[in-house]
């Protein structure tokens, strides 16, 4: 698949978390992560002028399904990961495939948040954010 197509799904299924490292952090995690622990990641094409970096992940349920992961930055300090469906029917999938494919899918999220917050990566740990005031 070419890492510029669009999907034709749109947004439908997509599952988002918020990763509490760096870009810059989650470049170390990806690149020293031991073998098996994650999806193969690739970076962004250049030509876009955006950090980021995109893995095919195969769900693991009643019906396999492959999920496109991206990892975008967030912030200076918070990474997004976004998982989406590479389904070419998966609009006509009925109520109860969808569940399905939502607990495999927030659980894949879940997983995938734990490992790039466990890795160490030898620098220091991120201040915790802190809490907003109350206007």
């Amino acid at each position: 698949m070419d890492l510029l197509q669009i999907q034709p799904q749109g947004t439908v299924g997509i599952v988002t978390r918020r990763v509490p490292r760096s870009p810059d952090v989650v470049d170390l995690v990806l690149t020293s992560a031991p073998a098996g622990t994650l999806p193969p990641f690739r970076p962004l094409p250049a030509g876009l002028r955006s950090w980021g970096w995109r893995a095919e992940l195969g769900l693991r349920w009643r019906h396999h399904t492959l999920v496109m992961v991206e990892l975008t930055p967030w912030s200076a300090m918070v990474t997004e990961l976004r998982l989406a469906p590479v389904a070419a029917h998966g609009l006509h999938w009925s109520d109860r495939r969808w569940d399905r494919y939502f607990v495999a899918a927030h659980a894949a999220a879940n997983g995938l948040v734990e490992v790039l917050c466990s890795t160490p990566t030898g620098l220091p740990a991120s201040p915790p954010v802190a809490e907003r005031s109350r206007w």
